[in-house]
């Protein structure tokens, strides 16, 4: 079981940095970012 979810982020990760080199920052997401305000 640990390989399979090993291989299965591993896959994951792959796909990730393909679209971030591929120039795609936008993915789809299970949640919304939260939005960074800036104080000061």
């Amino acid at each position: 079981m640990k390989t399979r979810m090993g291989l299965a982020l591993a896959v994951m990760m792959a796909m990730a940095l393909g679209h971030v080199k591929a120039g795609r920052i936008e993915m789809r997401s299970l949640v919304q970012p939260i939005p960074i305000r800036k104080t000061g």
